[in-house]
């Protein structure tokens, strides 16, 4: 483990080499390697950013499997659930490198073994979990991803609540739900943003039942990671309200902070980002652009009096987005538009979206007066101070 730690995955291999050699040679059941010894490195493997990680990955967990046929010479311990599912999620993490399509087979391919192999420790939804978020990074257009992560997830929980509700690795968490709002997230739907919050109302009642006998459900809470993700697709949708959508979100996650004093249930900076995000990119009449924007300053003069949660430059870019969508009065835009950028300027949160977003809402000769020179191709200079905390 130690070796993975530092990052070198061929040190790891040969220390479990080494090992099973001593216990082959010395027959000292002290030295035999475990189930969980192999699982260490497969979990290695799975944080690894090395291009080869899912193959070394792969090659592991079929020895495993073969040694349960006794297809092998040198001992290899049998495999569990955990040992496949840290071989999904290695490809999982991959994906971007991969075809989607070819990691979808590849899942598949590998819950087929599963299912061929013994696994009394059985957890069937960290399995599902991992098929319902490459669903979510598949961004295949229309809502059929996010159906089927749905579709997914309601089996999961109807198999749960069917065996009445004893086998805990059959109860689908938070992250199953977060996975399924993502997808809903990726659709060009309509409907996407209702069908998030529906999740959420879902979860939230869920967790009620589960917990209404003082039991711990840490996993199933509908905290602030949840609320950002229903969030996050209000922002992605073309509703008309979706800024007031979000801001009811907010007071809502912020009235469960308040409640339950629970630091998971606190607004961040995520949170905050994605009110303005929905605000800010709101189309519509004139009422409801009127109506966006004074969420999007209301939530930035927020954010600015919070004392534990900071802005970003995302969020000085993204109120300087809202200027140039929200604001058709051309001198009320610069008034706002000044006042945001010496603001960031003076914050050190002046990165290329915020100046990006500068140059939108104005003209060049405003922007340049802002910036402090002339704009050309090869850009312009400004202040390191300015700059001093974009990450």
């Amino acid at each position: 483990k130690g070796w993975g730690i530092s990052g070198n995955i061929d040190e790891a291999e040969g220390l479990l080499r080494r090992l099973t050699a001593r216990y082959e040679e010395s027959g000292d059941e002290c030295l035999q390697p475990t189930t969980q010894v192999y699982n260490t490195l497969l979990k290695i493997l799975m944080k690894s950013k090395n291009m080869r990680s899912p193959e070394r990955a792969e090659n592991l967990l079929r020895q495993m499997i073969a040694s349960e046929c006794a297809e092998i010479e040198h001992f290899v311990p049998n495999a569990d659930t955990d040992s496949f599912r840290y071989v999904m999620e290695c490809y999982l993490r991959n994906s971007r490198k991969m075809k989607s399509t070819s990691v979808a087979e590849k899942v598949e391919e590998l819950e087929t073994l599963m299912d061929k192999c013994e696994n009394p420790n059985s957890n069937h939804h960290d399995i599902v979990n991992i098929k319902i978020k490459l669903l979510s990074q598949s961004r295949q257009k229309g809502s059929s991803a996010a159906e089927e992560a749905e579709a997914l997830l309601f089996d999961m929980l109807e198999r749960y609540q069917s065996g009445q509700r004893e086998d805990k690795t059959e109860r689908p968490n938070a992250a199953s739900f977060i996975h399924t709002i993502n997808c809903w997230g990726n659709t060009k739907s309509n409907e996407s943003a209702q069908r998030a919050s529906k999740l959420l109302a879902t979860l939230e009642e869920f967790y009620g039942d589960e917990t209404k006998d003082g039991v711990e459900c840490e996993d199933l809470k509908g905290d602030a990671r949840v609320y950002n993700a229903v969030m996050k697709t209000w922002a992605r949708s073309k509703s008309k309200s979706k800024a007031l959508e979000s801001k009811a979100l907010f007071e809502r996650l912020q009235s469960l902070y308040e409640k339950t004093k629970d630091d998971d249930f606190a607004p961040n900076q995520k949170t905050y980002n994605n009110v303005i995000n929905a605000a800010a990119y709101t189309r519509g009449s004139k009422e409801a652009c009127q109506a966006a924007l004074r969420v999007m300053v209301e939530t930035f003069n927020l954010i600015r009096t919070d004392n534990h949660v900071d802005p970003n430059h995302v969020t000085f870019g993204l109120v300087l987005k809202g200027c140039s969508n929200l604001v058709s009065d051309m001198k009320k835009r610069e008034v706002i538009v000044e006042n945001v950028f010496r603001k960031a300027a003076r914050d050190g949160f002046v990165s290329d979206f915020v100046i990006d977003s500068l140059l939108a809402a104005t003209d060049a000769s405003f922007a340049e007066r802002l910036l402090g020179g002339s704009i050309s191709d090869d850009g312009i200079q400004i202040p390191g101070e300015w700059t001093r905390n974009v990450n």
